[in-house]
């Protein structure tokens, strides 16, 4: 993905757009911003125009904080290039030095983050009429479409989606039902769908992706920011916000703009944590999505990564939430993470980046030195573990659905199993809902030391075997349940006498079952090949 860095005409005294590439390139040497020169801020159309004959598909525009032109473009919707507007206070006296390496490394890491982003396509776009507040008659309204632009929203990745028969937990978050099911996959409206972001955090194997809140991109654009450069900033705080809010951060505050802060989530809060932040911000502010980022739902998010902190020993108080943060907020919430900066986390070990909740918690609490402990008794947090009462089980197999993968069962070999990995599980409750026993037993709780050990057996039992083949049926149990309901509901059983002795190739053939026909394998088995005999035989 090319990029181009644009300085609006009043900061050229300030710091050239060449001499800020050069610095960003320092910190992001993969990332290429290509300097633009402009004599003032651009309106969209001429920013449009710029960046469809350069070839470039994302812009980063640098302006004061008091040209009105550079506000209204952040609050505009950045489709098409992707857009960028960054504020560089002029005069800020002896914090310029911090003001100037604050804009460095927020654009470093957008640039990172850009380069990862997914492409676009029709499914993320919703196109919308944008008007002012002079009446338009019918004839205007027709012969210009000035006023169309489009929103980016979230859309499902059909590769990812494991299908409403194994989850749809994404269709019941969306409060504004716009999305729907074809076939077995989810499917976003984006007529309907006002990008919220909710469904983003409800989705358990990552399949529904929002552009600019994907994990790999602000992954790459988090670690930039944070550890790009041979000297990282003191006692950094990472402040979430709508993409479109226009209000200005002081430094120790590095802005990671989300397209809705409704898309947040316990991994993204965490992950800034992890890669040396000693605070965590989420500002919500005048953006023009306020009212439809379902604060309930942040705040959600938000105290599940508190309470993950404080079982790992750390302080929750790193993390805050304010509405329309003040210069008093701001300034007494870093002076309270300030003197936690001794708390740092470490920063992550080399190998796989850790794009999963339960993989970058096991890291964090492999360097808590012991001080994380088992707790029980959380509300938000995404973890859970299951239990399976044996006496009900019948190993049906239904709760191996699990969207995540955490319950699993072996039916290959003998005996059968059940088994369940605790850092894939994340609470959500399919398998209670699928049981037909009854017989799971699931408890909302953090176990750091589970976040490393293998899956482990939840039931086991002896397969039945067919009398002729050797070939496996069922689980016992599975057959003994199958029993007692036929049992309960017709008073006999006797129609399952040949389905507990035969499998169903075998069940095709009319042969008695001798004592020496017991446990041979029918000649060529039972693929396609195998002649099933007709009445014509008779």
């Amino acid at each position: 993905m090319r990029t181009g860095l644009a300085l609006a005409g009043r900061l050229r005294s300030a710091a050239t757009a060449r001499d800020l590439a050069t610095r960003v390139g320092r910190l992001a040497p993969r990332e290429h911003l290509e300097p633009l020169d402009l004599p003032a801020v651009p309106t969209r159309r001429e920013l449009d125009r710029l960046a469809t004959s350069r070839g470039l598909a994302a812009v980063a525009l640098v302006a004061a904080p008091g040209d009105a032109g550079a506000r209204e473009l952040r609050r505009s919707l950045p489709v098409a290039p992707w857009l960028r507007v960054f504020f560089l206070p002029e005069g800020a006296g002896e914090d310029s030095a911090a003001v100037v390496d604050k804009t460095v490394r927020e654009l470093a890491g957008w640039a990172a983050g850009a380069a990862r982003r997914p492409p676009l396509g029709p499914e993320h776009l919703r196109a919308r009429l944008r008007l002012g507040d002079a009446a338009v008659s019918r004839r205007e309204l027709w012969a210009s479409l000035s006023g169309l632009e489009h929103a980016v929203v979230p859309a499902v990745d059909p590769r990812q989606c494991v299908g409403s028969s194994r989850c749809g937990l994404c269709v019941g978050s969306c409060p504004a039902r716009a999305i729907g099911l074809r076939g077995d996959r989810a499917v976003v409206d984006p007529r309907r769908c006002t990008g919220c972001g909710g469904c983003v955090t409800a989705c358990p194997v990552d399949a529904i992706r929002f552009p600019g809140a994907t994990k790999d991109e602000l992954d790459a654009g988090l670690a930039t920011m944070l550890s790009g450069g041979t000297s990282p900033p003191a006692s950094p705080i990472v402040a979430f916000t709508c993409a479109r809010w226009s209000g200005l951060l002081p430094p120790p505050y590095l802005e990671c703009p989300l397209p809705c802060v409704g898309s947040l989530s316990p991994w993204m809060i965490l992950r800034a944590l992890s890669l040396g932040a000693v605070g965590v911000l989420v500002a919500t502010g005048d953006s023009p999505c306020r009212e439809a980022h379902l604060p309930r739902a942040v705040d959600h998010q938000v105290e599940a990564a508190r309470e993950i902190l404080e079982v790992l020993g750390a302080e929750p108080e790193r993390v805050a939430v304010l509405d329309a943060p003040g210069a008093e907020a701001l300034a007494a919430f870093s002076a309270r993470t300030g003197r936690l900066a001794a708390r740092r986390w470490p920063r992550g070990p080399g190998g796989p980046r850790p794009l999963t909740l339960g993989t970058l918690v096991a890291q964090m609490a492999g360097a808590s030195n012991g001080a994380a402990a088992e707790r029980r008794d959380l509300q938000a947090v995404p973890f859970a573990s299951v239990e399976v009462v044996t006496a009900r089980c019948s190993l049906c197999g239904l709760c191996a659905l699990c969207p995540t993968g955490a319950i699993m069962q072996r039916q290959a070999d003998e005996p059968t199993e059940l088994r369940f990995h605790y850092r894939a599980c994340t609470g959500c409750g399919v398998c209670q809902r699928l049981c037909p026993e009854k017989a799971i037993r699931l408890t909302r709780l953090l176990a750091p030391a589970r976040l490393r050990e293998a899956p482990r057996t939840l039931a086991r039992a002896e397969l039945t075997r067919c009398e002729r083949c050797g070939a496996p049926i069922a689980p016992a149990p599975m057959l003994a349940a199958v029993r007692r309901r036929v049992a309960a509901r017709h008073g006999s059983v006797q129609i399952l006498d040949g389905i507990g002795r035969l499998c169903p190739g075998c069940r095709l053939f009319p042969e008695p079952v001798g004592p020496g026909a017991g446990h041979r394998p029918r000649e060529g088995g039972h693929d396609a090949s195998s002649r099933v005999p007709s009445a014509v035989d008779a």
